[in-house]
């Protein structure tokens, strides 16, 4: 599956970083920071529009179920799987069996134990077809998982069984080489029932997650405070089983959404943390303070509705795609280390073989040309009865400053390169989300991020059945594919299945691949120890205080 992603600033590159403390720049410019000796303030951007893990679909959400809750297993600071609430496990490759073995000292914020019993409940909601889960398929992993979400067993039989509190026996419906870095991702976050029985209201209506005393934490944080578009409140959960190892006392996760705004809160104190762009980075290196980059593993690009008149032509589509300078975008406007697309997988954070990424394994199949991509537009709206002056159509984007920015320059590429007429419908982060997931939309500028290292965690979204793809593209050649590679055990044969799916969609291009992403943050001069990474985009669990 993919994480949803906001568009927030502009970006740099990088694997894997943490911001360290350095005190001013080489200028004297100085950022010392918010007055508080026991928070940071950090800008998240935007409201989490959902904070129950089952039914969390974007990374904004995410970043902060990171931070206050604790799954089966989880990161660490370079990305490798280790033991979460899990302490261990085995693996019995003839009955496609994992046993987890839970700690008994990990605790929800309430002081109950965090038990096996949380893990199946989660699981079972997840594909339950009444929870209309968006990331429904992230059950499918799990034996049966396929089978409740369609209807056709009960959720009782799901793959998922608490032998006792604290042994958890997971049965795949297939073999998973990527399983267990799948398995750290917030769908499969635990749920205590009975806590998540008291936010049900008398009508049915599930108020989990909706407020800070309608969630109940586990991690290394609690959410405290809530209010809404403005900012949270987490703290320090001194229940948390290691809590001895967690520096960080409190953190405010505010939502600013603007550039200019956030500049100003960090030079007068009030901010610690934020994604800056291009200007700002120009800026904070000519005075010699540290930027902190790092690539996101994501890629950008034009989810198109297919149902559109014009757009429902697949030159139409190519030609919207190969029409825009992508090169100029990133030199003139991205300025920084995000770099034009080749593809739709991006080459960090999903591997090959042989430590070799996907993306240079398949090459290169999406390229730019202006003469071509005039050719097949006329083309394509010859064939659907459709001239050129009467195409037009609008593009949806976040309403960021920064985003604006962005669809203003594809909405001129489009004008001149091709000679379409685009409108900007720019709308809050939620409100966008929701759009794509009503079909609510013609053109929209999206971006994805990897869940697990795999190629399938970007593939398999363009599959018919998955709910997350919003271009309502339904090819059984390409789902035939993607079933095939979750069959397939030879690593290179899967690959070779891979690789086709991947040329399949970027011609048929239900969506236009733009860019692969990164970005750049600062940190104040009291801050050490920020992690921001590909798979973790923001963590605060070995931040400290200087």
């Amino acid at each position: 599956m993919k994480k949803i992603l906001a568009l927030l600033l502009t970006m740099v590159f990088t694997l894997a970083i943490f911001a360290s403390c350095t005190p001013g720049g080489s200028t004297g410019v100085s950022y010392p920071g918010t007055p508080d000796a026991d928070m940071i303030t950090v800008n998240i951007v935007s409201e989490p529009p959902q904070m129950f893990s089952v039914m969390t679909t974007d990374q904004t959400s995410g970043n902060v179920l990171r931070q206050i809750m604790e799954g089966i297993l989880m990161h660490d600071q370079n990305n490798n799987v280790v033991p979460g609430i899990a302490e261990s496990w085995e693996y019995d490759e003839d009955t496609l069996t994992y046993t987890f073995h839970l700690r008994e000292d990990a605790v929800w914020a309430n002081g109950e134990p965090v038990t096996a019993h949380d893990f199946v409940f989660a699981w079972r909601l997840l594909v339950t077809p009444e929870t209309a889960a968006q990331y429904a398929t992230m059950g499918y992993i799990f034996q049966n998982g396929q089978a409740i979400h369609e209807g056709r067993m009960a959720p009782e039989a799901l793959g998922a069984e608490a032998v006792d509190d604290y042994t958890l026996v997971v049965t795949l419906e297939q073999f998973v080489p990527y399983v267990l870095d799948q398995l750290t991702f917030y769908s499969y976050l635990p749920v205590n029932e009975e806590f998540y029985n008291t936010t049900v209201a008398a009508d049915g209506t599930v108020l989990y997650g909706t407020d800070a005393d309608k969630i109940l934490c586990n991690g290394p944080f609690v959410l405290t405070e809530w209010a809404h578009e403005d900012y949270m409140m987490i703290e320090k959960n001194e229940a948390y089983y290691d809590a001895d190892s967690i520096m960080l006392p409190k953190a405010k996760l505010v939502m600013v959404n603007d550039m200019n705004t956030s500049m100003n809160m960090f030079s007068a104190g009030e901010l610690d943390m934020f994604l800056i762009n291009a200007d700002l980075i120009e800026k904070f290196n000519g005075e010699g303070y540290p930027v902190i980059s790092y690539n996101t593993g994501a890629v950008w690009y034009f989810e198109f509705n297919i149902t559109v008149p014009g757009l429902n032509n697949v030159k139409v589509r190519q030609a919207l795609t190969m029409g825009v300078d992508v090169e100029a975008f990133i030199a003139n406007v991205r300025r920084n280390g995000a770099s034009a697309a080749t593809g739709f997988t991006p080459p960090v954070g999903v591997a090959g073989l042989d430590n070799v990424d996907f993306r240079t394994e398949a090459g290169v199949l999406v390229g730019r040309d202006f003469e071509a991509a005039k050719a097949l537009l006329e083309e394509g709206l010859a064939e659907e009865g459709i001239a050129l002056e009467d195409f037009t159509f609008s593009i949806i984007c976040d309403d960021t400053d920064t985003a604006q920015r962005y669809a203003a320059f594809w909405q001129e590429q489009w004008s001149v390169n091709l000679g379409v007429t685009v409108t900007i419908n720019a709308m809050p982060f939620k409100s966008r989300l929701e759009a794509m997931e009503t079909h609510n939309f013609e053109v929209v500028q999206a971006g994805w991020a990897p869940d697990y290292n795999d190629p399938n965690t970007f593939l398999d979204l363009w599959t018919s059945f998955n709910p997350n793809n919003h271009t309502q593209y339904a090819s059984p050649e390409y789902d035939a594919l993607i079933a095939a590679a979750g069959l397939e055990l030879d690593p290179e044969a899967r690959l070779a299945i891979l690789i086709e799916a991947e040329e399949l969609i970027v011609t048929d291009m239900p969506i236009g691949p733009l860019y692969f992403d990164a970005r750049d943050y600062v940190v104040s001069e009291k801050v050490d120890g920020m992690v921001r990474m590909v798979l973790q985009d923001l963590n605060l669990r070995w931040v400290s205080i200087v």
